[in-house]
């Protein structure tokens, strides 16, 4: 959790800044004369919004770009693939764009010309999807304490006993509730924990069983009745004989269930990589003749040329439709919803 919370905290700071410079600045009076300063050629609000992107894109991002590289190596994908397509794409895209315009100096024959650039998307998709991957470790450390908790239900002794014909206790002794062997007799007191599962042997007494079954009104247990370890006699103290320990007791019969789950990939993720494994080759072809079709629609003419903004190119124009479906398709609400889902779950 600390390293999800750490990754996501980082690209916050440097998200926040490139998000007010490209929605937040444009819109405040007498703010052109800041975003339209240069520097070194370049306008000064894309220069601050490609530095601060950067750091996001390539360090902080560095780990989705990595599981995509493995994941094509073994011939699949799944939504790390996703995310490197579309928050390279944003970057890229908006790189050539900035020096595209600079190298053909079209500020000088437009001043109020900007390029179009894509920073705040790339930044703002990598720390989405780092707010989802938080989330779902919150979740797992939320199961983790309550492990923790569950465990510490069983107590850490046990009163073993021998008794008479006439159920009288003729010898006890305390001993580590690791200790204790099947078929032993154990005493419990009014109060007490019961170390283990077993049966009651001697003796009646009222088990307060909520924190297993959730049950909050405590159940009468008899003379051969059923008790779980970790529940608490109330009433009379009880004998009963340890039928089951160690590892097969309910309590560690839950932790090894919660465990496991943890350990394992959950259904909802499951289906959301089995999803990008089909999507992302998919994304890849609409996005390849979304580009193709308009630049050889704008290299014919069969456009205006008014519909070319200022400063691009029929290749540019067309990439810019191209990059757009793969942004897009990036699944934000994917990465969102399946770790929600495993937090909620």
């Amino acid at each position: 959790l600390a390293y999800w919370r750490g990754l996501f905290n980082a690209s916050l700071l440097f998200t926040i800044p490139v998000f007010f410079v490209a929605m937040v600045l444009p819109r405040i009076p007498g703010s052109q004369a800041i975003t339209g300063a240069l520097i070194f050629g370049f306008p000064c609000n894309q220069i601050v919004k490609w530095v601060l992107t950067t750091p996001v894109q390539f360090v902080i991002g560095w780990r989705f770009h990595a599981g995509a590289w493995k994941a094509i190596r073994r011939g699949g994908a799944n939504m790390d693939v996703l995310v490197s397509l579309g928050t390279n794409a944003s970057y890229i895209y908006s790189v050539i764009s900035i020096l595209h315009h600079h190298v053909t100096r079209h500020h000088e024959r437009a001043a109020a010309y900007t390029p179009t650039d894509f920073f705040e998307t790339s930044a703002m998709l990598i720390t989405f999807i780092l707010l989802g991957k938080t989330l779902e470790c919150a979740a797992k450390g939320r199961t983790s304490e309550a492990l923790t908790k569950l465990l510490r239900l069983a107590p850490e002794t046990a009163t073993v006993v021998e008794v008479d014909e006439a159920g009288c206790v003729v010898c006890s002794q305390e001993v580590p509730s690791a200790l204790i062997h099947q078929g032993d007799l154990l005493k419990v007191l009014p109060g007490g924990k019961v170390p283990t599962d077993g049966v009651i042997e001697h003796g009646a007494a009222y088990l307060n069983e909520s924190m297993i079954t959730g049950e909050s009104k405590p159940v009468y247990k008899g003379a051969g009745s059923p008790v779980i370890g970790g529940t608490i006699t109330t009433g009379s103290a009880i004998i009963l004989r340890a039928t089951r320990v160690g590892s097969e007791t309910t309590l560690a019969q839950i932790v090894r269930l919660v465990e496991r789950a943890q350990l394992s990939k959950a259904p909802v993720q499951a289906f959301a990589d089995r999803v990008a494994a089909i999507f992302v080759p998919c994304v890849l072809v609409l996005a390849l003749v979304t580009w193709l079709a308009w630049f050889v629609a704008g290299t014919a003419g069969w456009f205006p040329a008014s519909w070319l903004p200022a400063g691009h190119t029929p290749f540019l124009f067309a990439l810019l439709f191209g990059i757009a479906v793969v942004v897009i398709a990036c699944p934000c609400a994917l990465g969102l919803a399946t770790p929600t889902a495993v937090m909620v779950g």
